[in-house]
């Protein structure tokens, strides 16, 4: 029988009560239809173990932050691949019963930490409390992780100085699955420890298990009592008051396992200037060990520290204000020296130098061959970035007179100012076959007179001539076989050369190896300015091969009425590399 609205209200109620309850039975019977339908494609044929490793890659790349949590200052969603839960029941059902998908706890809200706490059962949890998350519970939150240490693997903290003091005064578990520790202080907290507050908390937390260690921008008081044997990577950071390098090698005397270490801004002035046996400290499993800190400090840790032929070094050396030019090179040499002994059974094959703005140089090192594209650097065996004086031209030089170099076969040179001086080192390039040059300008003219042959006594018109009696060990680079330059500026202006342009110098280069039977086998000419078609036509009898790019980048100066008795021809006879320069 139909039911009206003018029916009795009781009449109606039962009527719409029972309409909602046939809608509640064909939703369900919707929902079971559509389950079936999911079932039919392609992607519900993967068996769900393979379907949870898909969901596990998911949550690797895409719930990640792109630069760690303690260091960023903008939102970080953590919880973010749930979404993949959400996708149909198929997903949330396999999702759900893969306990390991819920293993990384971010400390926000309390009934998110619940709820990880639950799904990820007894499987070993990674417990991170990020520097900006909602931290009005955060207390709470932490006491109800730590109640887990027993299942804890990593804890990934930033706490202030009241937070460690309430997880020194909390009764904690066993932490026997720990194995990562990072302790991280808030960049905004101005606090003053109390005591050795840190220390105890790293002697509760850290096991005879523990392999990773991380302490960022904490103190610590006491570091001789941190003893940790089993430990492979250790990372401290801007921690204050600053520690003695002897203090750090006997600590690091007791860590024969250690697989990385990583230290900024930590080390304190110390009377160690030199390898000391007292305070030497065997790393044979050391992969790399990276630096950053004043020169002398970094000199006396890496002078102390037997490294293996694997190990991989990266420095930087700051507050060069502080040191002469001579007591710097004295830091160098030892600095130069450690490195060159990780590199006694694979000889250093690919050097790079740049030298930026500011004084400030790096200089990178391969042992096997690298690809000439400067975006890829795999597998660099040292990385040296050295903060000088304006004034203080020998760094480069005092480095390199450091390392052995003969094996060297391609040098990268990326520079504003390359001096005679610092060419020098280069002598010892024997076996060097190829250069790549990128931002020289127009006045530096160091590099292709470095590479003319005048040794002996000859002079260019009368090298082609005497060419059998020219000595390989005269000249510099004999091997070289290919010449790449990119960005450089090859004059002053494209109209008219003086004869202290790049380009008449490195004529007279090329053409003074060509003499000698030496020629060089390829030019590579990419983005140069003040390089036109017609300099190309110059530079082919002196190579056997040319390549440009065909681009066309000319920059006409103002000149002064005074630089027009600068200005010079330059005559050439024909292609076959007879050609020469006439100021």
């Amino acid at each position: 029988m139909a039911v009206s609205p003018f029916d009795a209200d009781d009449v109606v109620l039962a009527a719409r009560r029972e309409l909602e309850q046939q809608i509640i039975v064909h939703e369900m019977s919707l929902i079971q239809i559509r389950i079936r339908l999911n079932t039919l494609v392609l992607i519900a044929r993967l068996p769900p173990e393979v379907l949870a490793e898909i969901f596990a890659a998911y949550i690797c790349a895409h719930g990640q932050p792109e630069v760690p949590i303690r260091l960023s200052s903008g939102p970080h969603q953590p919880y973010a691949w749930l979404v993949i839960t959400h996708v149909c029941h198929h997903w949330r059902t396999v999702a759900l019963g893969t306990p390991s998908l819920w293993t990384e706890v971010y400390l926000t809200q309390p009934e998110c930490v619940q709820m990880m706490l639950t799904r990820s059962k007894q499987v070993p949890l990674s417990i991170l409390l990020p520097r900006n998350p909602l931290r009005q519970n955060h207390r709470l939150t932490l006491e109800h992780a730590l109640a887990q240490l027993h299942r804890i693997r990593r804890l990934d903290l930033s706490v202030s100085f009241a937070d460690l003091e309430k997880l020194d005064s909390a009764r904690l578990g066993d932490p026997i699955q720990l194995r990562e520790l990072v302790l991280a202080r808030l960049f905004h907290m101005n606090e003053k420890p109390s005591g050795t507050l840190l220390l105890p908390i790293i002697s509760r937390l850290a096991t005879a298990r523990l392999q990773s260690l991380l302490i960022y921008n904490l103190p610590l008081i006491a570091f001789r009592e941190l003893l940790m044997p089993t430990l492979t990577s250790l990372s401290l950071s801007n921690c204050s008051p600053s520690i003695d390098v002897m203090c750090i090698l006997k600590v690091l005397q007791t860590m024969p396992k250690l697989r990385l270490l990583h230290l900024t801004s930590v080390l304190a002035s110390s009377g160690l200037l030199s390898r000391d046996a007292r305070y030497t400290a065997d790393l044979p499993h050391l992969e790399h060990v990276t630096v950053s800190d004043m020169p002398p400090q970094c000199a006396a840790l890496l002078s102390n520290l037997c490294l293996s032929s694997n190990a991989a070094v990266t420095l930087t050396l700051d507050h060069y204000i502080m040191l002469e030019p001579s007591s710097f090179s004295s830091v160098l040499s030892p600095i130069a020296s450690a490195i060159d002994s990780t590199m006694s059974s694979t000889p250093l094959q690919v050097l790079s130098i740049l030298q930026g703005v500011y004084s400030r140089i790096e200089l990178e090192g391969w042992t096997r061959d690298a690809p000439q594209d400067s975006e890829q650097k795999p597998d660099r065996k040292f990385v040296v970035r050295i903060s000088t004086k304006a004034s203080f031209e020998g760094a480069v030089e005092t480095f390199l007179n450091g390392l052995h170099l003969a094996d060297v076969k391609y040098l990268k040179v990326q520079s504003s100012i390359i001096t005679w001086r610092e060419l020098m080192c280069f002598v010892n390039l024997t076996r060097l076959s190829v250069i790549g040059v990128k931002g020289l300008t127009d006045r530096i003219i160091g590099l292709p007179r470095a590479l003319e042959v005048v040794g002996g006594g000859y002079t260019l018109s009368t090298m082609k001539s005497e060419a059998s009696a020219y000595d390989p060990k005269s000249i510099m680079c004999p091997h070289l076989e290919s010449l790449r330059l990119e960005n450089v500026k090859f004059a002053a202006s494209p109209t008219r050369i003086i004869p202290d342009d790049f380009l008449p110098v490195l004529l007279r280069a090329l053409q003074s190896r060509a003499a000698c039977g030496i020629k060089l086998k390829h030019l590579d000419i990419a983005r140069a300015e003040n390089f036109t078609a017609s300099t190309v036509q110059q530079l082919k009898g002196s190579v056997e091969k040319l390549h440009w790019d065909e681009i066309e980048n000319v920059q006409m100066p103002r000149f002064r009425e005074e630089d027009t008795e600068d200005e010079v021809e330059m005559e050439y006879d024909d292609d076959d590399g007879d050609s020469d320069y006439q100021p």
